[in-house]
């Protein structure tokens, strides 16, 4: 076998690992996404209006899926969390759809 070829199957056999790893992460963070979810719309139903903090957490929870999902469909080779940073928020971005 070619170190060329070698390489190649190391790669892959890394990947798939990896995926597996990501996907099933995944899973958890869409979990606690649901967990965010509803703490938001019990708040907002107690106080009448969003949390803040909340709100960030969960929209960087909601990148991270992201992010693992173009992991798991090749369309991208960075690799997230704990393998690079968890992804920052944009309180900005977050917060100015008010409807």
């Amino acid at each position: 076998m070619s170190d060329d070829s070698r390489s190649k199957w190391e790669y892959l056999l890394f990947r798939v690992l990896y995926m597996i790893l990501f996907w099933l992460v995944s899973r958890i963070a869409w979990i606690f996404i649901g967990i965010f979810a509803f703490v938001q719309l019990v708040y907002v139903m107690i106080k009448g209006e969003k949390q803040p903090a909340l709100l960030n957490v969960a929209h960087s929870t909601v990148q991270y899926a992201h992010q693992c999902g173009d992991y798991l469909t090749f369309q991208s080779e960075y690799k997230p969390f704990p393998f690079n940073d968890w992804p920052g928020t944009d309180a900005e971005e977050t917060n100015s759809d008010d409807a």
